[in-house]
């Protein structure tokens, strides 16, 4: 007796990456495939399907195929991938640096002053945690350099942390203060970064010409284009820094 469960998953995907490097022979923009042996490219990663085992490979796969075209605005995903458990990771804003047994704040990463979008929990009124101070323990769980700082920031993501720091690695003369960890630094980050290149710009240049940087041609990047030129319109020359998608 014939199985009438249809095809194995394996003919299936097989079929997915076919349809995908059809619709991009058919209808890229360059004929030319921007120079790439397209015949060539399908049966490269029909090979690399042989040792595919779940859709998220799949997809992974697909997704390098595509992009031997080296061309932006080329998108994939769907299909039943796995649904995966994620648990949030609180985050203060900082560089951790290791010394001895104990972790110390190497840096806290600052934006621009007048970025008021992202901010470090350490980058508040009232918060007395400098550069250069210990964290000895977070919510009273000891963090040592046995784990990696993150590792007590688990699930406190927009939560209040209580830090119990000191200028030295020592518990005599510890003191506490309340934060509420970030969800996420990378925006904080990225802020940081184009204040960097702006400064480097403006010294470069003895404060001559301006720096803006274009993050996408979305809504987002729009709205930094002009948050940023507006506010260096008497500059006499600007260096446009634009992302590649």
């Amino acid at each position: 007796m014939k199985c009438r469960c249809g095809s194995p998953p394996v003919q299936k995907w097989k079929q997915i990456l076919v349809d995908a490097w059809r619709l991009e022979r058919d209808y890229f923009y360059d004929p030319n495939m921007h120079g790439v042996d397209w015949n060539k490219v399908k049966e490269q990663y029909l090979k690399m399907l042989d040792g595919a085992v779940t859709r998220e490979e799949v997809n992974f796969i697909i997704g390098e195929m595509i992009g031997e075209l080296n061309a932006s605005h080329t998108y994939h995903g769907g299909g039943a991938e796995e649904v995966t458990k994620h648990a949030s990771v609180g985050y203060l804003g900082v560089d951790w640096a290791a010394e001895g047994e104990h972790y110390k704040i190497k840096k806290i990463i600052h934006a621009a002053a007048w970025d008021a979008e992202s901010r470090s929990p350490l980058d508040q009124p009232g918060v007395p945690v400098k550069e250069g101070d210990y964290i000895l323990a977070v919510n009273g769980v000891e963090l040592t350099t046995k784990t990696e700082p993150y590792a007590p920031f688990g699930n406190l993501a927009n939560k209040p942390v209580e830090l119990t720091y000191n200028s030295t690695a020592s518990w005599a003369g510890a003191k506490t203060v309340l934060v509420q960890a970030m969800p996420d630094e990378s925006r904080l980050r990225h802020l940081a970064w184009i204040e960097q290149n702006r400064r480097q710009v403006e010294e470069a240049t003895g404060g001559k010409a301006g720096y803006i940087y274009v993050r996408s041609t979305g809504t987002d990047g729009q709205n930094e284009l002009i948050r940023q030129f507006t506010a260096q319109l008497d500059k006499s020359a600007m260096v446009i820094d634009e992302a590649v998608q």
